[in-house]
């Protein structure tokens, strides 16, 4: 049947949904912004299967211990575990007497895990992180980069959001500044990104 310019703006959205999905762009989003003695970062709280939100209340930051959280998006499965998994292993580091470890060598520890995933299934991991602690923000990808930024985006949207935090991100901003920034992504991913959610953030 022949499409009229409704259908084919239809269609051309839905082309764009699966092709960010078969991309790994649409499990997720994290943004994480530092500033002087404090870290801020949200991630969305839906689960989806393809265009379909299953839930809009899966909270995907993890306290590593009182001074450091893990952001982990992609495959809730996987992500889940592995934010398990980085916690019970940094308290039992602990507990074996070692001294807490810092947000570098937790990056690091993350790292080679990631790493080593992907070498035992010799697949790619759907997994992407952000590690924040009280002052320094880590970004992870699947592969096993990484490395510390100012500010930071996972998933979907981040483009659009990371063109947001390079005009507006100050070094020294102020919490509250920090707190509008994310605001303003938010808003940004709801207003511009086709795919956008109605779920809420944490």
């Amino acid at each position: 049947r022949f499409f009229n310019s409704n259908d084919r703006m239809v269609a051309v959205v839905v082309a764009a949904l699966l092709a960010a999905r078969c991309a790994g762009e649409f499990e997720s989003v994290a943004i994480g912004i530092r500033g002087p003695g404090f870290v801020a970062v949200a991630a969305d709280a839906a689960f989806r299967r393809g265009m379909v939100a299953m839930s809009d209340a899966v909270d995907k930051i993890v306290a590593l211990d009182e001074g450091m959280l893990l952001c982990a998006v992609g495959d809730i499965g996987e992500s889940e575990e592995f934010g398990e998994i980085a916690r019970q292993s940094l308290t039992l580091h602990q507990l074996r007497g070692a001294p807490r470890p810092t947000a570098a060598e937790t990056a690091h520890f993350l790292r080679r895990e990631l790493v080593a995933g992907r070498r035992e299934r010799r697949t790619l991991p759907k997994l992407k992180l952000l590690l924040a602690s009280v002052d320094e923000l880590y970004w992870l990808d699947e592969t096993g980069a990484a490395t510390r930024l100012p500010y930071a985006a996972h998933g979907l949207g981040s483009a659009l959001v990371l063109g947001h935090l390079d005009r507006s991100y100050e070094s020294d901003l102020a919490e509250s500044k920090a707190l509008d920034l994310v605001a303003d992504c938010l808003r940004l991913l709801r207003e511009r990104y086709a795919a956008s959610t109605a779920a809420g953030f944490v």
